[in-house]
């Protein structure tokens, strides 16, 4: 599947939790110990960053350190846990990365003042060592644990992800009242009411590539704003009709067996989904507070229902994979779409239709029909579009360049690899354009001729 460009708060694609706590300093020390292939042990004030272990020299300086508060363990032993804990019974901040050698956490029993726990790609299933770290406010976990039990005492943390294939049971999560969001990812927990009596203020539940046999629990979260379900096997939604403050829904790449339950939820306002086996929208407009929509590779064909729809941003990627013609005219009949998104699609039709779109704000098109060529994306009906501020064309050949001088209320236009913009004479005269973005083939002086307040990047 190629890169869709949209971003969510849950798809940003794909960003790995672990990666917004590796400091620089920890990157580069990784860097040093890939090319030497040796301890290396770099200390910069209060943070000491260690990988491959301690070698006699990375101890001696650690033992000079005497104001450590922060340390990074990447690829070490239990040996080299156990010094760092004999040494800095006070640390506050430790981050295990790459553990996959260490067969042991006992050690860290003893850093009763952890304020902030990181350990990934972690095999060990017993963390009972962590009972005693009560003093922790930020958990990420990356193991093999298979029950929550070592976690009762820990009740002042305010953030929790916590990742592991092996998880069958969510009890012994602390109570955690003030707690607002929260990470859980694989297993097959059986039960999902321990979460709902130890957390009974979350805002944002985010359950990854779990087995979850029953949603029904969630409805006691009276506080549920933002529910992603990113991977995870489920019967149905219809349980989540009764979570009455659900706004935002993420089910990308879930294994359910009827997707038609999203019509039972009126009160959400977000639908992200994609790489699922989604055929039939026509649920989408017995939804009445529904404003946003993205799909990503689903074997939808008819968009008819969209017509129904009260959504103000639409964002469709790489449809028509299953060479059936799509018809994008029913989206013309959306008087209040505000941001239109079609990235990478294959085998679609009737852009010029998209003229009906009178309060469209932002357009991207990247990629249209670029294997298939059923047809250039048409810009003729442009002039209609009095509210357009921002335009991207990437990776697109179109037809009527010369009708953008229409969009009076343009600020923004990017140009990608793209054909048929000719001279850019249609953006020139433009009264409120600010920004133009060009990559790619553009005949020679297309760039000039700009107002001295626009911004050309080429």
């Amino acid at each position: 599947m190629r890169n869709c460009s949209y971003s969510s708060a849950y798809l940003e694609i794909e960003v790995s939790i672990k990666a917004l706590f590796l400091s620089a300093a920890f990157v580069s020390c990784c860097i040093v110990a890939q090319a030497k292939a040796e301890p290396s042990v770099e200390i910069n004030e209060m943070t000491a960053n260690i990988c491959e272990g301690i070698d006699a020299q990375g101890e001696s300086l650690l033992e000079n350190a005497v104001n450590l508060k922060s340390i990074v363990l990447d690829d070490c032993q239990d040996v080299d846990l156990a010094k760092i804990c004999s040494l800095f019974p006070a640390l506050e901040e430790l981050e295990i990365h790459n553990g996959e050698r260490m067969t042991s956490l006992a050690p860290l029993s003893a850093l009763t003042q952890l304020k902030r726990l990181e350990l990934t790609d972690c095999a060990i299933s017993d963390l009972s060592a962590l009972s005693n770290l009560t003093q922790l406010t930020e958990l990420l976990i990356e193991s093999a644990v298979q029950d929550l039990s070592w976690m009762k005492k820990l009740t002042k943390l305010s953030f929790v992800s916590l990742s592991s294939e092996a998880l069958i049971s969510l009890a012994g999560l602390p109570q955690l009242p003030t707690l607002s969001s929260i990470m859980l990812s694989g297993g097959q927990p059986k039960d999902l009411t321990p979460l709902v009596q130890s957390l009974p203020n979350l805002q944002k539940l985010d359950l990854r590539d779990m087995l979850l046999p029953d949603l029904a629990p969630l409805s006691k979260l009276g506080s549920l704003t933002e529910l992603n379900l990113h991977g995870s096997k489920l019967q149905d939604f219809s349980a989540l009709a009764a979570c009455a403050h659900l706004v935002k829904l993420g089910y990308y790449g879930t294994d359910a067996a009827d997707y038609t339950t999203l019509g039972t939820l009126r009160q959400v306002r977000e639908l992200e989904g994609g790489m699922t086996k989604l055929r039939d929208l026509a649920w989408i407009a017995v939804l009445p507070d529904l404003k946003s929509f993205s799909t990503i590779s689903e074997p939808i064909g008819d968009l008819s229902p969209l017509a129904d729809s009260s959504l103000e941003k639409l964002v469709l990627c790489e449809l028509g994979q299953n060479k059936e013609d799509i018809d994008l005219s029913p989206i013309s009949r959306m008087p209040k779409l505000k941001e239109l998104s079609l990235l990478r699609l294959e085998q679609v039709k009737g852009s010029s239709s998209l003229a009906g779109l009178v309060s469209l704000e932002k357009l991207e098109i990247d990629g249209y029909n670029t294997d298939s060529g059923t047809e250039q994306f048409d810009l003729a009906g442009a002039a209609q579009w009095q509210h357009l501020g921002q335009l991207i064309l990437r990776d697109v050949d179109v037809l009527h360049f010369e009708a953008l001088a229409g969009c009076q209320a343009l600020t923004s236009v990017e140009l990608k690899d793209m054909q048929g913009a000719g001279d850019l004479a249609a953006l020139k005269k433009l009264p409120h354009l600010k920004t133009v973005e060009l990559t790619g083939t553009f005949p020679e002086g297309a760039a000039q001729g700009f107002a001295p307040a626009v911004e050309v990047d080429q």
